[in-house]
């Protein structure tokens, strides 16, 4: 079992917690930290573009600032600064230890090192079963659908169906989260069905993520509701202001390399929204948001879709350009002025 690339393999992922500065977040098979060869990103110091793909064999590297890579024993090599040939002697070092030991390879745990696989907890996603008394969208809820243009969105997930409950006189919504459905809201139809949007009873609250996700992206957005976020490129639903202790936690295992930026309801509109924006300023005063503009008078993404009679409006660049602090939009909102 002692095979040169098992040894080499099991020293590059050790050295990667021993020896590299800063946090280290396992997703899936890959490990992502700041790159340590060429600094990341001079500007944000939080960024991490450097990447080693345990599931190659020799394990790889590969940085998304410079374009640095590195496979096998050249990688242990800049992992503990030395060259190729004193590297492949610390391989060989550690097969002639494990054979004077007589010890299986699976069996060793290299004294006074937790094991170098600290995998963060994942968020393990089932897919629910769609329920018998969803049926095919009825004319009605067609209807208000295609007036709120729902079925052109052009960041609905791919393969994403649309129902009709039966048993709640409801357009049903599944809920998408890494191409799964966990879990359901229902949206009213009818006059006095309230409230307007009810989720699957107990079920925890998900991320929604939008269809042509790209997170090689500076950024994500978030906001509350389905029907908004599949107008935003890169955006994710998650069913409420902002996300709560475990969604926080996914959002920064899923996109640990993005920022992430609030949208809200325009709130020169909402006084709800405004009120958030004052609240989110005292705790969280730098915070990324999306500002709306002082002119506009729709109240949310949905309705300026609506009213610009252009679906391809939040674009990524769009949204790109209009990202502040919270603390600078509550401050335009508090003196009634544009943002500067």
């Amino acid at each position: 079992m002692n095979n040169f690339n098992s040894v080499l393999n099991e020293l590059i992922q050790e050295k990667i917690y021993e020896n590299l500065p800063g946090k280290k977040t396992r997703r899936g098979s890959r490990i992502n930290v700041r790159c340590w060869i060429c600094g990341d990103s001079r500007l944000k110091q939080s960024k991490r573009r450097g990447w080693f793909y345990t599931n190659n064999d020799p394990i790889s590297y590969h940085c998304f600032n410079k374009g640095c890579t590195a496979s096998g024993i050249n990688l242990l090599a800049k992992l503990v600064s030395t060259s190729s040939k004193e590297a492949s002697k610390l391989v060989f070092k550690k097969i002639k230890q494990y054979n004077d030991n007589d010890t299986s390879y699976e069996d060793l745990t290299p004294s006074g090192v937790v094991s170098p696989i600290q995998e963060e907890e994942e968020v393990v996603h089932e897919e629910l079963e769609i329920p018998n008394y969803w049926v095919d969208l009825n004319e009605d809820a067609k209807q208000i659908l295609t007036n709120r243009k729902i079925l052109e969105a052009p960041f609905k997930p791919r393969n994403w169906k649309l129902y009709y409950s039966t048993r709640h006189k409801r357009i049903a919504i599944p809920w998408v989260s890494q191409g799964k459905i966990d879990t359901y809201q229902y949206r009213a139809m009818y006059k006095n069905q309230e409230p307007k949007y009810t989720f699957k009873y107990e079920s925890a609250k998900s991320i929604f993520e939008t269809g042509k996700f790209d997170d090689m992206l500076d950024y994500y957005f978030y906001l509350e509701g389905t029907f908004d976020a599949i107008f935003i490129q890169n955006g994710l639903a998650i069913g409420g202001i902002f996300p709560n202790a475990e969604q926080q936690t996914e959002l920064s295992n899923r996109y640990s390399l993005m920022d992430g930026v609030w949208i809200p309801d325009n709130p020169w509109v909402d006084e709800s929204a405004k009120e958030e924006i004052f609240k989110r300023a005292k705790t969280n005063p730098k915070d990324l948001i999306f500002y709306w503009d002082k002119d506009w008078s729709s109240k949310d993404i949905n309705e300026h879709i609506i009213k610009s009679k252009n679906i391809n409006l939040f674009d990524y660049d769009f949204l790109e350009s209009r990202i502040t602090t919270v603390f600078k939009f509550a401050t335009a909102l508090k003196f009634g002025r544009a943002i500067q």
